[in-house]
C-alpha cells in the first residue's frame, strides 16, 4: 500500500509538472501576445505622431505665409494711405487755387490764361 501511495504521489507530481509546464507555456504565449500588441500600439502611436508632426509643420508653414502676407498688406495699406493723403492735399491745393477763377464751361469758353502754380 505504501508503494501504491508512492506511485500515486509520483503520478500526481508528474501530472502537476506537466500542468505547470502547460500553464507556463500559456503564460509565455500570453506575454508574447501582450508584447506584440504593445509593439503594434507603439508603432501605431509612432505613425500617428509622425502624421501629426507633418501636419504641424504644414500648419506652421501656412502661419508663416499668412504672417508674411499680413506684413505685405500692412505695407500696401500704408502706401495707399500715403497716396490718398497726397491726393487729398493736391485736391485741396487745386480747390484753393481754383477759387475765384473761371473754369471752362460746357460750351468750351476758355478760362484765364494764368498757368497753375505747380
Amino acid at each position: 500500500m505504501a508503494q501504491e501511495l508512492l506511485q500515486k504521489e509520483q503520478q500526481h507530481t508528474d501530472t502537476l509538472k506537466v500542468r505547470e509546464a502547460d500553464h507556463q507555456g500559456e503564460i509565455n504565449k500570453l506575454l508574447q501576445d501582450v508584447q506584440a500588441i504593445a509593439e503594434g500600439q507603439r508603432l501605431s502611436w509612432l505613425s500617428e505622431k509622425r502624421l501629426l508632426s507633418q501636419r504641424l509643420e504644414r500648419l506652421q508653414r501656412a502661419v508663416a505665409r499668412l504672417d508674411q502676407e499680413k506684413t505685405e498688406l500692412k505695407q500696401y495699406s500704408a502706401e495707399l494711405r500715403r497716396t490718398l493723403e497726397e491726393v487729398e492735399r493736391e485736391r485741396r491745393r487745386l480747390r484753393r487755387y481754383c477759387r475765384g477763377r473761371a473754369l471752362p464751361d460746357v460750351m468750351g469758353h476758355k478760362p484765364s490764361r494764368e498757368p497753375p502754380p505747380f
